[in-house]
C-alpha cells in the first residue's frame, strides 16, 4: 500500500497531479499528506478514479461507434459483469460448503474416543512447547482469527466443546420425547443440573481462573444472565 501511495501520490512522484481525481477532495489530500494509508482509502481512490475515467474517456469512446456496435459493447460488458457476479456467488457457496464439511468432519473426529484422545495429546504437547518458549504469562496468549487465545485454556476448550455436543444430543432426545407425548420432568431436571455443572465448571469456576475456557468477557456475561434468571 505504501508503494502505491509513493508511486502515484508521493511528493517526488512524476505521477503526482496526473491522476484523475478531484485535487480538493478528502481522499486525494489524505493520500498526498498521510505517511501511512489504509486499505479503505486506496479502495476509495480506485472507485473515484474509475468514475472519472468512465465520464472523461469511456463515454466519449462509446459515442465514437455506431449505435448497433455501441449496444453490443454495452451488452458484452453487462454479460461479463453478470458472469463475474455469478462466479463470485458460486465461489462463496463452495467456500461455505467446504467450511461446513470441515466442521462436520471435526465434530465426528472429536466425538470418536480414539481420535479425541490423540488430539488431546497433540494439544498437550503444543501447550508444553509454547510454555517452554515463554518467560511471561502474557506470551502464552496468541491472536487467532482476531481473537486473543490463552494457550493454557485450549485443552479446556476441547473438553467444553465435547460436553456441549453431548448436552445437545441429550436435549434433542428429551425434546423429541416431549413432542411424542412422553414428557418426563425428571429428564428436564437432569438437563438443568447438567447445564449448571457445565456453567460452574467452565464459566464460573471456584478454581482460578474463574473462566476456564477461551471466551470473551461479553460472552461470559451473556451466559451468566440465563443462570441468574433461573434457566439453568
Amino acid at each position: 500500500m505504501q508503494f502505491i501511495q509513493q508511486q502515484f501520490f508521493g511528493a517526488y512522484s512524476p505521477m503526482l497531479g496526473k491522476v484523475l481525481m478531484d485535487k480538493n477532495g478528502h481522499v486525494y489530500k489524505e493520500l498526498c499528506n498521510s505517511k501511512k494509508v489504509t486499505h479503505t482509502i486506496l479502495l476509495s481512490a480506485q472507485t473515484l478514479i474509475c468514475k472519472e475515467m468512465e465520464t472523461v474517456y469511456w463515454l466519449p469512446f462509446l459515442e465514437a461507434f455506431p449505435a448497433h456496435i455501441r449496444e453490443k459493447i454495452i451488452s458484452m460488458n453487462t454479460r461479463n459483469a453478470t458472469e463475474k457476479k455469478e462466479f463470485g456467488k458460486e465461489k462463496n457457496r463452495r467456500l461455505w460448503v467446504n467450511f461446513t464439511i470441515n466442521v462436520i468432519n471435526f465434530k465426528r473426529g472429536i466425538m470418536d474416543p480414539t481420535t479425541c484422545s490423540h488430539f488431546r495429546e497433540f494439544l498437550g504437547m503444543y501447550v508444553q512447547e509454547v510454555s517452554a518458549r515463554c518467560t511471561k504469562n502474557t506470551q502464552k496468549r496468541q491472536i487467532v482469527n482476531n481473537k486473543l487465545i490463552d494457550i493454557e485454556k485450549i485443552q479446556a476448550d476441547l473438553d467444553f466443546f465435547i460436553e456441549v455436543e453431548r448436552y445437545k444430543e441429550v436435549a434433542e432426545t428429551v425434546q423429541m420425547s416431549a413432542r411424542l407425548g412422553n414428557y418426563d420432568p425428571a429428564e428436564e431436571q437432569l438437563l438443568v443440573q447438567k447445564g449448571r455443572c457445565m456453567y460452574f465448571c467452565y464459566i464460573d469456576s471456584l478454581l482460578p481462573p474463574k473462566v476456564q475456557i477461551n471466551i470473551t468477557h461479553d460472552c461470559g456475561g451473556v451466559t451468566d444472565g440465563p443462570y441468574n434468571g433461573g434457566r439453568y
